[in-house]
């Protein structure tokens, strides 16, 4: 584990007296910076997918390629690992249960364990490339977007078996939750957010994303109901969550991976592949500003957000060799030393 206070990088947001919504006694509103506080090796397989990070347990599960690494989010102690997976990526917590659901794409299949112990059970069947979990708390059902076999498995978490595998119509990315029943899912050529209804299990719309290419990230804002996709091509699209209408579009930096929403500070986030971390300030719900970019580190491409510290957390690895991008406009390439694989701390700090 290493402190390091040396490389602290600003970010100063608007002032409130630009940004007439902004409220004027507001600190956070007026100046504010990010800084990287802390770095922690993890050291392993130069792979690494989704970061969930669970409010409550204040834990954060970083999919780690073989495994799933369990940090404590506030002191960044290495709290265990989960084991025996192939393509580890996206998480989801069952409070309730005492129970967690982990993806693993070359295993297709999603793999339970034990809040705990970190032991896991039986693996259950969904598709190759399983991707994203999330929990759909009013039908009381998992949901597993299978990346590129373009599907969604719905998995009865109690029972610990898939009901049904239905067709997402593209590649799927980021998907999540309203909490009241309808989740959301970023879907590839054609460029969307599909809808979906938690108890039916079925994708009851399909919203095109104008403007952008290749959706990736998604977040959420439960309050003003906006949903947040970053694109490939350097886009972050604010969509209605009710209609479906496209709301705003914004800049963002490049090889994005994952978006992010800091509800107390009204703040979005996308982590780019080109080491940067865009920010976005929520002025209204139909009003947005782009705020700039922290540097990050190459290679920090996802992420997770804790809202009541606004603490944001990325992974990356030492880059040994950089190689143009593979698409125009895109990130660079970048081959990573082995065994270098470190999390970042990244905090507020207000001047």
């Amino acid at each position: 584990m290493c402190l390091n206070f040396s490389k602290i990088y600003f970010i100063t947001l608007v002032a409130a007296a630009m940004l007439p919504t902004f409220s004027p006694a507001s600190a956070e509103d007026r100046a504010a910076a990010y800084a990287i506080t802390k770095t922690i090796p993890l050291g392993g397989a130069d792979r690494w997918d989704y970061l969930h990070y669970d409010r409550n347990s204040h834990r954060l599960y970083v999919a780690h390629d073989t495994e799933v690494t369990v940090v404590d989010g506030r002191s960044g102690k290495e709290i265990g690992h989960i084991k025996g997976l192939a393509a580890a990526q996206g998480v989801a917590v069952l409070k309730s249960s005492g129970e967690g659901f982990v993806a693993s794409g070359e295993q297709a299949g999603v793999v339970p364990f034990n809040l705990k112990n970190f032991k896991t059970g039986k693996r259950i069947p969904a598709a190759e490339d399983a991707d994203a979990a999330v929990f759909d708390p009013v039908g009381g059902r998992l949901f597993v977007a299978n990346g590129d076999s373009k599907s969604i498995t719905i998995v009865d978490p109690a029972r610990k078996a898939a009901l049904e595998t239905i067709d997402a119509g593209g590649i799927t990315q980021f998907m999540v939750t309203d909490g009241k029943g309808k989740l959301f899912v970023n879907i590839e050529a054609p460029d969307e957010i599909a809808r979906i209804d938690g108890p039916t299990g079925r994708i009851d719309a399909h919203w095109p994303l104008a403007g952008c290419v290749g959706p990736h990230g998604l977040a959420f804002d439960r309050a003003a109901r906006r949903l947040f996709a970053s694109c490939s091509n350097g886009v972050l699209a604010v969509v209605d969550a009710d209609t479906g209408a496209l709301v705003s579009s914004l800049p963002i930096g490049k090889g994005t991976d994952a978006a992010g929403f800091d509800e107390k500070r009204k703040l979005i986030f996308s982590s780019n592949g080109d080491g940067t971390l865009s920010v976005i300030k929520e002025v209204s719900p139909d009003k947005y500003e782009a705020l700039g970019a922290v540097p990050t580190a190459p290679g920090a491409r996802t992420m997770a957000v804790d809202s009541e510290t606004g603490r944001i957390f990325v992974v990356t690895a030492d880059v040994l060799a950089t190689d143009p991008p593979k698409k125009a406009g895109g990130a660079p390439h970048f081959t990573f030393k082995p065994g270098t694989v470190k999390l970042l701390f990244i905090d507020p700090q207000l001047r």
